[in-house]
């Protein structure tokens, strides 16, 4: 069976296969089951150290290959099954609770290397009663333009321009070629291979993103000025966990994403606060910050960084309103689980 490319694939498996228990258990009048258990069985994958698509015929030694692997799979789903255990809470008629336990990221998942092949983490679902167990498989198919994939693209490529910054403070407004075709692009797919191609085009990080508080604009003495250095703080250790980590793993199980979202928050209150726009400098950041906006010509300098007019813009995964929508998202489908 394949689950798809939803949201949450474990969730949607375990939905699946408690359909599949009851119509086979219909003609009971009572059922009690004991347990749910998810766990993996391989992971085919074409990354490489870099945690990108490998140029070369094979990774090298198995050890080192699985290795990679993992660590990719960390970034892409860590943190989810925490989530499941914690947050998904169901309960037999007789109100006895429901074990769930789920180990997708298990040290002994088996890993295989498959450059043409496409990626997919297989993995299975083992509802247990007293009349016995089921067992169904799944397979988690992970195209290079699956929006997890470029989801994880996306936070390296913005941690890697971020670390390059010189400036101590550092708010981001994002760049990406071929900006003109993301903002005309109607469908779901269509928008997620142009961003592919964008980012599998780019030959380095420079140019991906602009400062908005260069060395110059954060010297003004401005009444939002300790608001959005905050911000840049608090965004800056944001994208290194979820990067690193996972966004479910930072979002639901470090503090990062909830002092971002303060912090975020705190700028917004700021900026209302004052009586006239005109009394601040900089609030004009807050209207590109963290978007992915049209590069300017190089001879604007840094003119333009507090303009309060922003033509076009697209918010992605590196956005804290987005991030946002997806921790609301994954609430409301554990909370409908249950």
């Amino acid at each position: 069976s394949k689950p798809g490319t939803g949201r949450h694939p474990g969730v949607r498996a375990a939905w699946m296969t408690l359909r599949n228990f009851y119509i086979e258990h219909e003609d009971k009048t009572e059922i009690s089951i004991q347990s749910i258990e998810i766990s993996p069985i391989l992971f085919k994958h074409d990354v490489d150290s870099a945690g990108e698509e490998s140029d070369v015929d094979g990774a090298g030694d198995v050890a080192e290959s699985t290795e990679y692997a993992r660590r990719y799979l960390t970034r892409l789903i860590g943190g989810v099954d925490d989530l499941l255990q914690k947050h998904v809470d169901i309960k037999n008629a007789d109100g006895n609770k429901i074990t769930i336990s789920s180990n997708l990221l298990s040290s002994e998942i088996n890993c295989r290397y498959a450059k043409t092949a496409e990626p997919v983490l297989e993995f299975a679902v083992v509802i247990s009663s007293e009349y016995g167990s089921l067992k169904r498989k799944y397979g988690w198919r992970l195209p290079e333009h699956h929006m997890y994939r470029l989801s994880i693209d996306l936070l390296r490529r913005a941690r890697t321009a971020i670390r390059a910054l010189q400036e101590t403070y550092k708010l981001p407004a994002y760049h990406i070629s071929y900006f003109e075709e993301l903002l005309q692009a109607t469908a779901d797919e269509e928008v997620r291979r142009i961003l592919l191609h964008a980012i599998r085009d780019e030959q380095e990080s420079k140019g991906a993103l602009t400062n908005l508080l260069s060395e110059r604009w954060s010297k003004i003495d401005d009444p939002l000025s300790s608001e959005l250095k905050l911000l840049a703080e608090k965004y800056d250790r944001f994208i290194t966990a979820a990067s690193q980590n996972g966004l479910f793993s930072t979002i639901f199980g470090a503090p990062e994403w909830q002092e971002l979202r303060k912090a975020y928050e705190k700028s917004f209150a700021a900026a209302l606060a004052l009586s006239e726009i005109s009394e601040s400098s900089l609030i004009g950041m807050l209207t590109r910050a963290f978007l992915i906006v049209e590069p300017r010509p190089l001879n604007l300098d840094d003119t333009w960084h507090a303009d309060v007019h922003e033509r076009s813009g697209v918010a992605t995964i590196l956005h804290p309103s987005v991030v946002d929508m997806l921790e609301a998202q994954v609430i409301y489908l554990t909370r409908s689980f249950n």
